[in-house]
């Protein structure tokens, strides 16, 4: 039996700390796609769509097995890359202005 959560497509996002354009550097965008793409090979989920802007990322995800997943998902991202993003300016703090947020956008098949 299929999982329905299988059938789930989840919008994800979130901003850099007050909004600041932290990721302005092409190589800071390059890292976030190595650190979405590792955690992808941990968790088994498919990528619909990637953006990563100067302050803020966001993805449209699939087959994520229970909501607890989708946020051990966003935890790993954004923890991973916050600590190379410290180590590779010799800095401290947070990256990430918060919680990330998260909605269904489309449930596929839901209507037949």
């Amino acid at each position: 039996m299929e999982n329905k959560n299988n059938r789930v497509l989840y919008k994800v996002f979130s901003n850099c700390i007050n909004d600041q354009k932290l990721m302005e550097p092409n190589y800071l965008k390059d890292l976030m796609k190595e650190v979405i793409r590792e955690t992808q090979n941990i968790y088994g989920f498919e990528i619909c769509f990637m953006e990563i802007e100067d302050n803020y990322f966001q993805v449209v995800i699939r087959r994520v097995n229970d909501r607890n997943m989708l946020s051990k998902i966003i935890c790993r991202i954004k923890s991973v890359f916050a600590r190379r993003y410290n180590i590779l300016h010799e800095r401290t703090g947070p990256f990430w202005n918060g919680r990330s947020k998260s909605k269904i956008i489309e449930e596929i098949g839901a209507l037949n």
